[in-house]
């Protein structure tokens, strides 16, 4: 699942504190379209929760990608599972 995040990201919001990344180019092998946000979610929801995600808008209950790292303040550069509830995908 992981190709399809593929693009460029700027910061386009916040999210609980942190900022919130819109892709805003996709790479020419990409076949999709429609937004991808890169955002934070606190622990409101639960501590399983908490961490990165890689979804269709900001705090959306279709995640496509998770880093549990709560400490990042930024999106953290290893340690994402795609798909969410998977093992750590280390090519993303």
């Amino acid at each position: 699942h992981r190709w399809h995040l593929r693009g460029e990201y700027a910061v386009a919001s916040e999210n609980h504190g942190r900022p919130a990344y819109m892709r805003i180019s996709v790479f020419p092998d990409v076949k999709t379209t429609g937004e991808v946000w890169i955002y934070y979610w606190d622990d409101r929801d639960g501590a399983e929760w908490c961490g990165w995600w890689f979804g269709p808008k900001v705090g959306h209950d279709e995640g496509w990608g998770f880093n549990p790292n709560r400490n990042a303040r930024t999106p953290p550069r290893i340690g994402w599972k795609a798909p969410w509830n998977g093992s750590e995908d280390r090519g993303m």
